[in-house]
Protein backbone atom coordinates (compact mmCIF):
# COMPACT_ATOMS: atom_id res chain seq x y z
CA UNK A 1 0.00 0.00 0.00
CA UNK A 2 1.61 3.44 -0.52
CA UNK A 3 1.56 6.72 0.73
CA UNK A 4 -0.70 8.19 -1.24
CA UNK A 5 -3.27 5.15 -0.78
CA UNK A 6 -2.96 5.47 2.44
CA UNK A 7 -4.10 8.66 2.54
CA UNK A 8 -6.88 8.64 0.71
CA UNK A 9 -8.24 5.22 2.89
CA UNK A 10 -7.74 7.80 6.23
CA UNK A 11 -9.90 10.58 4.17
CA UNK A 12 -11.96 8.37 2.81
CA UNK A 13 -12.61 6.95 6.22
CA UNK A 14 -13.25 10.38 7.73
CA UNK A 15 -15.67 11.65 4.80
CA UNK A 16 -17.92 8.19 5.72
CA UNK A 17 -17.80 9.72 9.39
CA UNK A 18 -18.84 12.49 8.38
CA UNK A 19 -21.06 11.57 6.41
CA UNK A 20 -23.13 9.19 9.24
CA UNK A 21 -23.08 11.76 11.29
CA UNK A 22 -24.91 14.17 9.67
CA UNK A 23 -27.73 11.72 8.35
CA UNK A 24 -28.34 10.95 11.86
CA UNK A 25 -28.24 14.72 12.74
CA UNK A 26 -30.70 15.16 9.99
CA UNK A 27 -32.79 12.11 11.50
CA UNK A 28 -33.02 13.51 14.94
CA UNK A 29 -33.54 16.67 13.68
CA UNK A 30 -37.22 15.63 12.03
CA UNK A 31 -38.20 13.29 15.03
CA UNK A 32 -37.23 16.82 17.05
CA UNK A 33 -39.49 18.72 15.08
CA UNK A 34 -42.52 15.90 15.49
CA UNK A 35 -41.84 16.14 19.07
CA UNK A 36 -40.27 12.58 19.30
CA UNK A 37 -37.79 14.07 21.67
CA UNK A 38 -36.31 10.30 22.85
CA UNK A 39 -36.07 9.08 19.17
CA UNK A 40 -34.35 12.38 18.52
CA UNK A 41 -31.96 11.95 21.19
CA UNK A 42 -31.31 8.66 20.33
CA UNK A 43 -29.92 10.04 16.82
CA UNK A 44 -27.94 12.86 17.98
CA UNK A 45 -26.23 10.76 20.09
CA UNK A 46 -25.73 7.86 17.21
CA UNK A 47 -24.21 10.81 15.83
CA UNK A 48 -21.86 12.15 18.61
CA UNK A 49 -20.56 8.81 18.59
CA UNK A 50 -19.12 8.97 15.14
CA UNK A 51 -18.69 13.30 15.58
CA UNK A 52 -18.32 13.74 19.19
CA UNK A 53 -17.41 17.22 18.40
CA UNK A 54 -19.92 18.39 16.26
CA UNK A 55 -21.42 21.02 17.53
CA UNK A 56 -24.92 20.55 15.98
CA UNK A 57 -25.49 17.24 17.45
CA UNK A 58 -24.70 18.64 20.88
CA UNK A 59 -26.46 21.55 20.57
CA UNK A 60 -29.80 19.46 19.83
CA UNK A 61 -29.12 16.99 22.24
CA UNK A 62 -29.19 19.30 25.28
CA UNK A 63 -32.22 20.97 24.02
CA UNK A 64 -34.03 17.66 23.50
CA UNK A 65 -32.72 16.63 26.84
CA UNK A 66 -34.61 19.39 28.61
CA UNK A 67 -37.66 17.46 27.58
CA UNK A 68 -36.20 14.28 29.41
CA UNK A 69 -35.43 14.11 32.90
CA UNK A 70 -31.93 14.83 34.43
CA UNK A 71 -29.92 12.99 37.87
CA UNK A 72 -27.20 14.32 39.91
CA UNK A 73 -24.07 12.78 40.47
CA UNK A 74 -21.47 13.88 43.27
CA UNK A 75 -18.45 13.45 42.27
CA UNK A 76 -15.84 11.11 44.41
CA UNK A 77 -11.95 11.39 44.99
CA UNK A 78 -10.03 10.24 41.85
CA UNK A 79 -13.12 11.15 39.72
CA UNK A 80 -12.19 11.88 35.63
CA UNK A 81 -15.25 12.44 33.13
CA UNK A 82 -13.96 9.31 31.42
CA UNK A 83 -15.00 7.18 34.83
CA UNK A 84 -18.00 8.79 35.52
CA UNK A 85 -18.90 7.44 32.02
CA UNK A 86 -18.07 4.20 32.73
CA UNK A 87 -20.05 3.73 36.21
CA UNK A 88 -23.02 6.23 34.93
CA UNK A 89 -23.47 5.35 31.45
CA UNK A 90 -21.26 1.62 31.26
CA UNK A 91 -19.43 3.41 28.36
CA UNK A 92 -16.06 5.77 29.14
CA UNK A 93 -16.26 7.78 25.37
CA UNK A 94 -19.73 8.88 26.50
CA UNK A 95 -17.80 11.66 29.10
CA UNK A 96 -17.77 14.02 26.11
CA UNK A 97 -22.03 14.54 27.38
CA UNK A 98 -20.83 15.12 30.66
CA UNK A 99 -18.30 17.91 29.86
CA UNK A 100 -20.72 19.63 27.52
CA UNK A 101 -24.02 19.61 29.97
CA UNK A 102 -21.97 20.61 33.10
CA UNK A 103 -19.60 23.21 30.77
CA UNK A 104 -16.52 21.58 31.06
CA UNK A 105 -13.35 20.20 29.14
CA UNK A 106 -12.79 17.26 28.85
CA UNK A 107 -9.77 17.05 30.96
CA UNK A 108 -10.64 19.03 33.04
CA UNK A 109 -9.88 18.60 37.03
CA UNK A 110 -12.88 17.75 38.75
CA UNK A 111 -12.90 18.63 42.70
CA UNK A 112 -14.37 16.43 44.78
CA UNK A 113 -17.97 16.52 46.11
CA UNK A 114 -18.64 18.07 42.80
CA UNK A 115 -22.22 17.81 41.90
CA UNK A 116 -22.60 17.12 37.83
CA UNK A 117 -26.06 17.35 36.17
CA UNK A 118 -26.38 14.54 34.20
CA UNK A 119 -28.71 13.37 31.35
CA UNK A 120 -30.89 10.10 31.69
CA UNK A 121 -30.04 8.25 28.50
CA UNK A 122 -31.52 4.90 28.54
CA UNK A 123 -29.55 1.70 28.12
CA UNK A 124 -31.21 1.26 24.38
CA UNK A 125 -29.45 3.98 23.59
CA UNK A 126 -26.13 3.56 24.27
CA UNK A 127 -23.83 1.14 22.09
CA UNK A 128 -23.26 -2.35 22.90
CA UNK A 129 -19.88 -2.35 23.69
CA UNK A 130 -20.00 -6.28 22.54
CA UNK A 131 -21.02 -6.09 19.66
CA UNK A 132 -18.43 -2.97 18.75
CA UNK A 133 -15.77 -5.35 19.53
CA UNK A 134 -17.39 -7.80 17.13
CA UNK A 135 -17.73 -5.13 14.39
CA UNK A 136 -13.69 -4.77 15.08
CA UNK A 137 -12.95 -8.47 14.97
CA UNK A 138 -15.10 -8.86 11.81
CA UNK A 139 -13.14 -5.20 10.59
CA UNK A 140 -10.06 -7.35 11.31
CA UNK A 141 -10.45 -10.55 9.72
CA UNK A 142 -11.87 -9.03 6.38
CA UNK A 143 -8.39 -7.30 6.43
CA UNK A 144 -10.08 -3.86 6.92
CA UNK A 145 -7.18 -2.42 9.21
CA UNK A 146 -8.04 1.03 9.54
CA UNK A 147 -12.17 0.09 10.08
CA UNK A 148 -10.64 -2.52 12.99
CA UNK A 149 -8.65 0.36 14.59
CA UNK A 150 -10.99 3.00 14.59
CA UNK A 151 -14.00 0.93 16.17
CA UNK A 152 -11.41 -0.83 18.51
CA UNK A 153 -10.46 2.39 19.76
CA UNK A 154 -13.79 3.54 20.86
CA UNK A 155 -13.20 0.74 23.86
CA UNK A 156 -9.54 1.25 24.92
CA UNK A 157 -11.23 2.73 28.18
CA UNK A 158 -13.71 0.04 28.62
CA UNK A 159 -13.09 -2.27 31.68
CA UNK A 160 -14.16 -5.91 30.14
CA UNK A 161 -13.24 -5.64 26.30
CA UNK A 162 -10.26 -2.63 26.84
CA UNK A 163 -7.64 -5.14 26.98
CA UNK A 164 -8.88 -7.00 23.70
CA UNK A 165 -9.45 -3.56 22.26
CA UNK A 166 -5.67 -2.94 22.69
CA UNK A 167 -4.93 -6.38 21.64
CA UNK A 168 -6.84 -5.79 17.97
CA UNK A 169 -5.06 -2.32 17.17
CA UNK A 170 -1.48 -4.13 17.77
CA UNK A 171 -2.48 -6.93 15.38
CA UNK A 172 -3.68 -4.50 13.05
CA UNK A 173 -1.20 -2.11 13.31
CA UNK A 174 0.99 -5.17 12.83
CA UNK A 175 0.01 -6.78 10.24
CA UNK A 176 -0.23 -3.72 7.65
CA UNK A 177 2.99 -2.72 8.61
CA UNK A 178 4.30 -6.33 7.61
CA UNK A 179 2.29 -6.57 4.79
CA UNK A 180 4.28 -2.78 3.44
CA UNK A 181 7.02 -4.12 4.71
CA UNK A 182 7.00 -7.13 2.02
CA UNK A 183 6.09 -4.90 -0.41
CA UNK A 184 8.85 -2.79 -0.17
CA UNK A 185 7.28 0.02 1.26
CA UNK A 186 10.03 0.04 3.85
CA UNK A 187 8.74 4.24 4.56
CA UNK A 188 5.85 3.52 5.26
CA UNK A 189 5.76 0.36 6.61
CA UNK A 190 8.20 1.87 9.79
CA UNK A 191 5.27 4.87 10.21
CA UNK A 192 2.60 2.12 10.96
CA UNK A 193 4.81 -0.60 12.76
CA UNK A 194 5.49 2.39 15.23
CA UNK A 195 1.87 2.75 16.62
CA UNK A 196 2.66 -1.09 17.71
CA UNK A 197 3.70 -1.67 21.59
CA UNK A 198 7.35 -2.85 21.16
CA UNK A 199 6.84 -6.21 22.72
CA UNK A 200 4.32 -7.41 20.42
CA UNK A 201 5.82 -10.46 18.48
CA UNK A 202 8.35 -9.53 16.51
CA UNK A 203 8.35 -5.91 15.68
CA UNK A 204 11.31 -5.07 17.06
CA UNK A 205 12.67 -7.27 14.06
CA UNK A 206 10.35 -5.82 11.84
CA UNK A 207 11.71 -2.48 12.55
CA UNK A 208 15.38 -3.16 12.57
CA UNK A 209 14.67 -5.05 9.49
CA UNK A 210 12.62 -1.86 7.51
CA UNK A 211 15.48 0.39 8.72
CA UNK A 212 18.36 -1.64 6.94
CA UNK A 213 16.27 -1.99 3.80
CA UNK A 214 15.65 2.32 4.15
CA UNK A 215 19.28 2.70 4.14
CA UNK A 216 19.92 0.85 2.24
CA UNK A 217 17.98 2.18 -0.76
CA UNK A 218 19.14 5.88 0.36
CA UNK A 219 22.78 4.37 -0.82
CA UNK A 220 20.97 2.97 -4.42
CA UNK A 221 19.32 6.19 -5.17
CA UNK A 222 22.62 7.80 -4.20
CA UNK A 223 24.92 6.11 -6.04
CA UNK A 224 22.73 6.72 -9.17
CA UNK A 225 22.56 10.12 -8.69
CA UNK A 226 26.43 9.70 -9.12
CA UNK A 227 26.42 7.75 -11.72
CA UNK A 228 23.92 10.03 -13.35
CA UNK A 229 26.31 13.48 -12.70
CA UNK A 230 29.66 11.94 -13.95
CA UNK A 231 27.74 11.41 -16.86
CA UNK A 232 25.95 14.60 -16.71
CA UNK A 233 23.02 14.20 -16.38
CA UNK A 234 21.99 16.54 -13.69
CA UNK A 235 18.32 16.52 -13.99
CA UNK A 236 17.92 12.71 -13.41
CA UNK A 237 21.25 12.70 -10.73
CA UNK A 238 19.25 15.55 -8.98
CA UNK A 239 15.92 13.36 -8.84
CA UNK A 240 18.07 10.44 -7.33
CA UNK A 241 19.29 12.54 -4.51
CA UNK A 242 16.24 13.43 -3.82
CA UNK A 243 15.25 10.42 -3.52
CA UNK A 244 18.05 9.66 -1.05
CA UNK A 245 17.30 11.99 1.11
CA UNK A 246 13.57 10.54 1.47
CA UNK A 247 14.47 7.67 2.19
CA UNK A 248 17.87 9.10 4.69
CA UNK A 249 17.58 12.69 5.45
CA UNK A 250 20.49 12.73 7.37
CA UNK A 251 22.58 11.82 3.54
CA UNK A 252 25.28 14.20 3.44
CA UNK A 253 26.67 13.58 0.35
CA UNK A 254 23.57 12.72 -1.27
CA UNK A 255 22.79 16.94 0.02
CA UNK A 256 26.33 17.74 -1.12
CA UNK A 257 25.70 16.17 -4.65
CA UNK A 258 22.24 17.72 -4.93
CA UNK A 259 23.26 21.60 -3.92
CA UNK A 260 26.32 20.78 -6.51
CA UNK A 261 24.38 19.52 -9.59
CA UNK A 262 21.61 22.50 -8.70
CA UNK A 263 23.93 25.29 -9.00
CA UNK A 264 25.99 23.64 -11.82
CA UNK A 265 22.20 23.64 -13.14
CA UNK A 266 21.58 26.72 -12.71
CA UNK A 267 24.80 28.01 -14.31
CA UNK A 268 23.95 26.34 -17.61
CA UNK A 269 20.71 27.99 -17.65
CA UNK A 270 22.28 31.21 -17.03
CA UNK A 271 24.92 30.72 -20.45
CA UNK A 272 21.95 29.97 -22.46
Amino acid sequence: MESSTIDEKIASLNSDISRRSREHIQKGSEYRKKKSFSKAKKEFLTSLRYDPDNAKALKYLKEVSIKTNYKEYRTVKGDTLSKIASVVYKAPDMDFIISYFNDLCNDSVIEEGTVLKLPVIDSIFLVNTKELLKEAESNYRAKKYFEAISTAEKLLHDKTFGKEAENLINRSYYQMGKNLLFKKNYLESVKILENVRKSYKDVKALLSMAGRKIKKQAELHYQRGVSFFMNEQLGKAIREWEEALKYNADHKEARKGLIKAGNLLEKLKATK
